[in-house]
């Protein structure tokens, strides 16, 4: 009679190796898992092994098996695991109730139905992991579950005493699977890292772990040990290396998306009300086109580093807004060269009077520089003011969105919150940009009432059609930044 393994999660990674291997040596090798094993001469049976009624259905099946022949030994493999990316201070009960059912509470059902069948020379492999001894952040649930399985083996070793079955935790390093690449995003970068993190340069195989499986099985003189299957990982670094990957990561896309609302709230102010263009019906200031992404990357930053992050930027772009006012102010009130030594550009002869937007008349001539004063010096103040209230706005809005969603729905918070600054800001720099002329006469208020209707319309237009890359790009920098639904990338101050 062929000896048998049964084995949880063969349908990939560690188990399917161990399942090719046990057949090689001649085994009548059953999974257990949702979906078949690749190999060939693997009986499947179909199991959830979160779901109590499809375990039982499974065990019913598995029992009927074992007493219907004579007794063969048994190799149980508890290899099946549930990894999800959690933390201690927001794992919802049912989450954690869903990693206990697959790596704890299933297993404790096969033992409690397999156990009194199994004969002497079987075995019962828990297959743990590093983190059964040892704990990193945003793992809560797997952690715990796989420090239980440390505790189950070690309580199976004492309750089989004298029955001539042995166990071992065997705990595989950062091993190549499926459910490795999943956690790290399929970051080939992070992957090849992690592979540095032993003696030998590279990731564990997973016939490796298999290979080892068979032996645990055909040697019970470790019985109730721990297992390392890490191709000797150096310990002092191992962690804290990925550690300092990943928070490079968070504070290079944080520089980025700094970068960009620093880099579009700079250009806005220095092109302002130069020129005014016509898109469709909206009547534009050149300014406002590179306006829609700060609020995109307020946004991005509010959803990925929280509250205090996405204010401490706009508190810098107020303090750039003064910088570049403070810069125009030194220029015009700054003595001129002499006469003789002033470029001929900077000087422009005037064809007919011209009003600028404070409500200065210039007759004949007009200095380049006056020009360019004259129409970034006031857009600048008014944004400045529209700034302020836009951007504080926004972000308040964004997280009192969230919290009145419970972080589900991004779409309503991105939405909401920047519709509603975009109108502050909108009617604030076009009334304080234009104001002086309005009040001196020099612009209608039909005119008037179209620039806001256009700016506003313009930056709504763009924030309802930001809603889909804002979804994509959470998505994928939160696999990037190895973050959990719900986390953020940096400790976040006390509420």
């Amino acid at each position: 009679m062929q000896p048998i393994a049964i084995l949880t999660g063969a349908s990939s990674g560690i188990g399917a190796a161990a399942a090719e291997i046990f057949v090689a040596q001649q085994f009548s090798v059953i999974n257990l898992s949702r979906r078949d094993c690749p190999v060939a001469g693997v009986e499947t049976i179909t199991t959830d092994l979160s779901d109590p009624i499809s375990l039982a259905d499974t065990c019913q099946e598995v029992v009927k098996r074992l007493s219907s022949s004579d007794p063969v030994p048994v190799s149980l493999v508890h290899n099946a695991s549930l990894m999800l990316k959690d933390r201690c201070d927001d794992t919802e009960d049912q989450a954690l109730l869903s990693a206990l059912s697959v790596n704890v509470l299933g297993i404790n059902t096969l033992n409690r139905a397999l156990l009194p069948l199994m004969p002497h020379g079987s075995s019962v492999l828990y297959v743990g992991s590093t983190l059964s001894e040892k704990a990193v952040a945003g793992a809560y649930s797997y952690i715990v579950s796989k420090h239980a399985q440390l505790g189950m083996m070690r309580a199976t070793c004492q309750d089989l005493m004298g029955r001539g079955i042995h166990t071992a935790l065997i705990c595989p390093g950062f091993t190549d699977t499926t459910m490795l690449r999943q956690h790290v995003g399929h970051d080939e970068a992070v992957l090849t890292s992690l592979g540095q993190m032993n003696s030998f340069g590279r990731l564990v195989a997973p016939s490796e772990i298999g290979e080892l499986i068979l032996w645990a099985h055909h040697h019970p003189v470790i019985n109730g040990s721990v297992m390392h299957g890490n191709l000797g990982q150096l310990e002092h670094c191992a962690l804290s290396e990925l550690k300092l990957i990943i928070t490079e990561r968070r504070e290079r896309t944080f520089l980025v998306l700094a970068g960009i609302f620093l880099s579009a709230m700079t250009l806005l102010n220095v092109v302002g009300i130069t020129r005014f263009i016509q898109l469709g019906p909206l009547a534009l200031a050149v300014g406002v086109l590179p306006y829609p992404l700060t609020f995109l990357c307020t946004d991005l930053i509010s959803e990925l580093y929280g509250r205090a992050r996405a204010n401490f930027l706009v508190s810098v772009g107020l303090g750039i807004n003064f910088l570049i006012l403070g810069v125009l102010t030194l220029g015009s009130v700054a003595p001129s060269v002499p006469q003789e030594m002033m470029p001929p550009w900077q000087i422009l002869q005037l064809a007919a009077p011209v009003t600028l937007p404070n409500g200065t008349t210039l007759e004949t001539e007009a200095g380049l520089f006056q020009l360019i004063y004259a129409t970034t010096s006031g857009a600048v103040f008014a944004s400045m003011l529209a700034y302020i209230a836009a951007q504080y706005c926004d972000v308040q809005l964004y997280h009192f969105w969230k919290r009145v969603t419970r972080g589900k729905h991004l779409w309503v918070r991105n939405n909401f919150s920047t519709l509603i600054s975009q109108l502050v800001d909108s009617v604030m720099v076009v009334s304080v940009t234009f104001g002086a002329a309005y009040l001196a006469g020099d612009i209608a208020t039909a005119t008037l009432v179209t620039l806001v209707g256009s700016n506003y319309a313009f930056k709504a237009l763009c924030a309802l059609a930001d809603t889909i890359p804002l979804y994509l790009a959470v998505h994928w920098l939160r696999h990037y930044l190895q973050l959990a639904p719900g986390e953020y990338a940096i400790p976040q101050p006390p509420a």
